[in-house]
């Protein structure tokens, strides 16, 4: 066990360490679990494994031998200064050496099992190599490609933004201020193309609902005369409960999509609430090829629906050429 003190000019004393809960050891506790282990754990009971009562007065210090809590002998407290060079960056190393062997420090970065490559085989590979006498260990890409939704994607295309490997915390570093994400381009082409993609497969998995349609599509003309009647009717049924909430994921999945009717309703319904907040001076409207063939803008410019489909596309555009027939269209 090993405690870093940083900041502090003094070197905490023994006492300081005692104060932390988290590193104090109760020899009761330690007791009750081995006799646990070894009451209830075959493996203990064939190595033949017994309580020591030598090595439980050996946990602590001579000075807490009569203790049931204290520190454990085995810790070390490490300080670093607040300031200045610490001892290790200031050690002399010997230019000569009697040795041919080359000391190098080695860093490495490992997230835990859920990385493209598992940290048990990694310890593993590395035991191995020991075990065998081998000099080096090969470094290498795997044979297969990374998968998108490996949460150290981000971090192994781009280290140099993310060299801590935090993974999940890249929402909260893009939205501080002055961030290197935002600066570097690359990052934004890929991540941009990343929830894209993402998007398009949500959207591609839709067909599965199509066929959940096909099973609860009896139920779904229940619901329809329900809600013909009153739109307040709920799904009483176990099957209309069941469509009732296929037709609620369908919708958010068309509202999630850039460029669907859905996705530009909810664009819509942000404008209008921002202009109700906010109070517009000036709106600028566009038409597009929907709005004429919508016959509702019929039912806005008092026009009867059956002139409507038999006009021409073109004396439509005449027609919502005002712009405040438009508007009460948005905004119905």
């Amino acid at each position: 066990m090993c405690v870093v003190f940083s900041g502090q000019k003094e070197w905490p004393s023994c006492d300081t360490v005692k104060q932390l809960r988290p590193i104090l050891v109760t020899k009761s506790r330690v007791r009750i679990l081995i006799e646990f282990l070894i009451t209830n754990n075959p493996w203990y009971q064939k190595s033949g494994v017994a309580y020591s009562p030598r090595n439980m007065d050996s946990l602590f210090d001579n000075v807490d031998a009569d203790v049931d809590c204290s520190v454990p002998a085995t810790l070390e407290v490490c300080h670093l200064p607040r300031g200045g060079d610490t001892p290790d960056s200031t050690f002399d190393v010997p230019e000569d050496d009697a040795s041919e062997d080359i000391v190098m420090e080695a860093v490495g970065f490992t997230q835990g099992d859920h990385s493209s490559q598992s940290r048990e085989k990694m310890k593993l590979h590395a035991l191995a190599y020991v075990l065998d006498r081998k000099c080096f260990l090969l470094s290498r890409t795997g044979v297969s490609f990374i998968a998108d939704n490996d949460p150290g994607l981000m971090s192994y295309l781009f280290p140099h933004i993310d060299p801590w490997d935090i993974g999940a915390q890249v929402r909260n570093l893009l939205l501080q201020d002055d961030s290197p994400f935002r600066k570097d381009t690359n990052f934004a082409f890929i991540c941009w193309n990343m929830i894209q993609k993402r998007e398009i497969i949500c959207a591609s998995q839709q067909q599965s609902l199509v066929r959940e349609l096909k099973d609860v599509g009896p139920s779904l003309t229940a619901l329809a005369e329900k809600w013909t009647c009153s739109i307040h009717e709920k799904p009483s049924t176990t099957q209309e409960k069941k469509a009732a909430c296929i037709l609620r994921r369908l919708q958010s999945s068309t509202k999630n999509l850039r460029g669907s009717i859905g996705y530009k309703l909810c664009r819509r319904n942000e404008i209008r609430a921002l202009m109700k907040k906010y109070c517009t001076p000036a709106l600028f409207m566009m038409l597009n090829p929907h709005d004429l063939t919508s016959h509702i803008v019929s039912s806005i410019v008092d026009i009867e629906l059956d002139q409507w489909m038999t006009m021409s596309s073109f004396e439509r555009a005449k027609m919502l050429r005002h712009s405040h027939s438009t508007y009460k269209f948005r905004h119905s």
